[in-house]
């Protein structure tokens, strides 16, 4: 009996230095991984921020002969000409277009997983500095 409660204790023992010991491990870790922050950036480029994040996750479906809800991502010209439900863009005012709606809603892009905080927030500034071809 006595061997039986010195083994249980023991064994608590270990099972909580080893819980406390993860917890601080973990502790440092997460210090050493500082969160993700936004980044503002000045004068968000078409060319440089958004067309590659575009091309890389929104072209699969809205791009080639049959573009998705008739809204081709394929260039500039064809994002601001809009889609079968109208423009998708109001250059200067991100809440008022469509397209920051459905990303920050996260119902866009469907496939995949969503855009990350900095990705969405490139969007709001690109389309709030007037949606520039640059």
């Amino acid at each position: 009996m006595k061997k039986h409660i010195i083994f249980i204790l023991t064994v608590t023992f270990l099972v909580t230095a080893f819980l406390l010991i993860q917890n601080q491990t973990m502790s440092v870790v997460n210090a050493a991984q500082p969160s993700a922050q936004i980044v503002s950036v000045e004068n968000v480029s078409f060319s440089r921020d958004i067309y590659p994040l575009v091309e890389r996750r929104c072209v699969k479906c809205h791009g080639g002969e049959f573009p998705s809800e008739g809204l081709s991502m394929e260039s500039y010209q064809s994002l601001m000409q809009g889609s079968q439900n109208g423009v998708v863009i109001v250059a200067g005012d991100a809440n008022n277009s469509l397209l920051f709606e459905k990303v920050e809603s996260g119902e866009m892009p469907k496939r995949g997983t969503d855009l990350t905080a900095q990705e969405i927030e490139l969007i709001r500034q690109w389309i709030n500095e007037g949606a520039l071809n640059n």
